[in-house]
């Protein structure tokens, strides 16, 4: 950004330039002599002094610029560049033509005039810097990983300092920096490639952020970590947490470039996530939810894709020579991958991958990464065409149902075998299909007859509660009574959406619609309101839980233990049980005795035998 005094030398300056522009206009006027071209000397003249005259109007369009834009602070990289780009490329254009009128023009002595207008476009173009701070930071970067010892051989620093010193020198324009150029028989590479080379930065990341401007999410990934790591200390007795107690205690990580903000958004996905599911009542995870929130919109802002490069690419693809069923399934994969640049989920690695295989034809693309743990198959194009969509949306639904429904101990053994083939399938590599098909079709007829004929009565057992939780709580007063109970005026933001979700699945589950009317269909619907009204009343009844007098320690980890169970195995029953018997509630005199009450409340198997096996009270 140019200051004030900055922005007074230049405004002078032009002032002088355009003073020299109107000399050497007189001068031409006044040479007795001038070399025609196709026309004669006096036409020569005349266009000669047009084009003088020419340059001048071109000076006010540069004070505009210089003072309306690049002395404003917050200016975008991407305007910055544009504006020093068509800077460059006039003042370039200037001296070109003023220079020509001077060879061609020998006999008129015109170089004292070229070598003042050159002087003073020197004195006009040395405060602005033709490199913007981003690209500077990106050198940094270069600098820092091609001075490693191990990257000797591979370094590009050497051509990269070549031609910043040439931008800097005004040897050549930004536009020859960026792009390359040709230098007598020698191709030089603009840094627009440089950049690239070596996996440093992608063609379709747009340049790095200056280092100030990476402070505000820095402060944010820090301030979640330093609110959750008491609870993942306290906690770090659990294989799941402890992972993640050593990641937030890194004082070391630091987003300094824009890749880093993927790897820390993706973190504290996972973290939330994990931690959110059974330590959704305490504050602290509370907070570092909102917190997240409030990162990912500061990531929104620092997250910058070359949206010009990727077009250009989508063209370029859509014009290759591909049959109708290809161009569907080319248009399928950009759609999705427009959504997440829209976003900005999508890490610059992946788009390289996807454009990377979609050049090769290849349509075996997953666009989305999937969680690790997450074992269904992404279907892609590629495997539409391979298996058919219906059959793999199936096999992917048994995998959910089992994943849902069965005990851990269950689940993991079946999972240890399925894994291994969809990751198969996922890779494209050979697998004995019929084999794979028929052990499907187990799964799912054992699901059909165990599982699925009971979907309409826990359908019916969800509404049931919702039902009797909206009567409880249908008047103000009852709701004003929660809110003081739970100390949370809020807490009603956080309960309506939940419960309008839940009715809006339940009430296609009762619909009755000729889509849904195999048990098989229901699941999706059925999963989305379990999952949401199940953890609603876990959330409400530990926080009612944790209010009580003398709550504290062990008998937490003891109720947290019994009603995440609850959770686990979706009981929403014995969670509403909980709740409702809590909220009813003014003391817990005897916390054995409470304890037991709520371990009776389940009629679940899955509850019981998981309880017996692994609480002690």
């Amino acid at each position: 950004m140019l200051n004030p005094e900055q922005i007074q030398i230049i405004k002078n300056q032009i002032e002088i330039l355009d003073g020299q522009f109107s000399l050497c206009a007189e001068k031409i006027a006044t040479v007795p002599t001038i070399e025609p071209k196709s026309n004669t000397p006096e036409e020569e003249r005349a266009h000669l002094i047009s084009v003088v005259n020419s340059q001048k109007p071109k000076l006010q369009g540069v004070l505009k610029v210089v003072e309306q834009t690049l002395s404003k602070p917050g200016l975008s990289a991407r305007l910055e560049l544009q504006h020093l780009n068509n800077l460059g490329q006039l003042f370039t254009t200037m001296r070109q033509e003023i220079a020509q009128i001077v060879e061609d023009q020998y006999e008129a002595k015109l170089d004292m005039y070229r070598q003042e207008i050159f002087k003073s476009i020197d004195i006009i173009l040395d405060p602005i810097d033709m490199l913007i701070p981003a690209i500077r930071q990106e050198i940094v970067h270069l600098e820092r990983f091609y001075s490693r010892p191990s990257n000797a051989d591979i370094s590009v620093l050497p051509e990269i300092k070549s031609i910043v010193e040439k931008v800097e020198d005004r040897e050549i324009t930004i536009r020859q920096f960026l792009n390359g150029y040709i230098d007598g028989n020698e191709n030089i590479r603009g840094y627009n490639e440089l950049r690239t080379l070596n996996g440093q930065f992608s063609k379709f990341q747009f340049y790095e952020n200056t280092p100030e401007a990476y402070w505000p999410i820095n402060a944010k990934y820090q301030q979640i970590c330093k609110t959750i790591e008491p609870l993942l200390n306290e906690r770090k007795a659990e294989p799941e947490l402890e992972s993640f107690l050593n990641r937030v205690r890194d004082k070391e990580f630091s987003i300094i470039k824009m890749n880093d903000i993927f790897e820390a958004d993706a973190f504290l996905n996972q973290l939330v996530k994990k931690v959110d599911k059974r330590y959704c009542y305490r504050k602290a995870v509370k907070s570092i939810r909102s917190m997240l929130v409030e990162f990912e919109e500061l990531q929104k802002s620092l997250i910058i894709y070359n949206e010009e490069r990727i077009e250009k690419k989508e063209k370029a693809l859509f014009s290759q020579s591909i049959n109708e069923a290809e161009k569907l399934r080319l248009k399928t994969i950009l759609e999705e991958t427009k959504e997440l640049v829209a976003q900005r989920k999508i890490p610059f690695s992946r788009l390289d991958m996807i454009f990377e295989k979609l050049e090769a034809n290849n349509f075996n693309i997953i666009v989305r990464e999937k969680d690790e743990d997450d074992i269904t198959i992404a279907i892609t194009p590629h495997h539409e065409k391979k298996f058919g969509r219906d059959i793999l949306e199936r096999i992917n639904l048994i995998i959910q149902e089992i994943d849902f429904w069965y005990p851990e101990e269950t689940k993991n053994h079946l999972f240890q075998n399925l894994s291994k083939i969809t990751k198969k399938i996922q890779d494209d590599e050979p697998i004995d299909k019929n084999e794979f098909l028929t052990l499907m079709k187990k799964y799912d007829k054992e699901i059909e007859t165990n599982i699925r004929k009971t979907y309409p009565e826990k359908a019916r057992e969800l509404n049931n509660v919702l039902m009797t939780f909206q009567k409880t709580f249908g008047g103000k007063i009852d709701r004003q009574r929660l809110e003081r109970r739970l100390e949370n005026k809020e807490i009603w933001d956080s309960i309506h959406p939940v419960l309008k979700n839940v009715a809006h699945n339940l009430s296609i589950l009762s619909s009755g619609n000729a889509s849904i009317k195999k048990n098989v269909s229901k699941f999706t619907f059925l999963k989305i309101a379990s999952e949401e009204l199940n953890q609603l009343l876990y959330d409400l009844a530990m926080q009612t839980f944790v209010l009580f007098d003398g709550v504290e320690g062990k008998t937490v980890t003891n109720m947290t233990n019994i009603l995440s169970t609850y959770n686990k195995f979706h009981d929403i029953n014995a969670l509403w049980g909980a709740f409702s018997y809590y909220i009813r509630k003014t003391a817990l005199p005897n916390v054995a005795v409470n304890e037991s009450v709520i371990l009776q409340m389940t009629q679940n198997p899955n509850c019981k035998s998981y309880l017996a096996k692994n609480f002690s009270s």
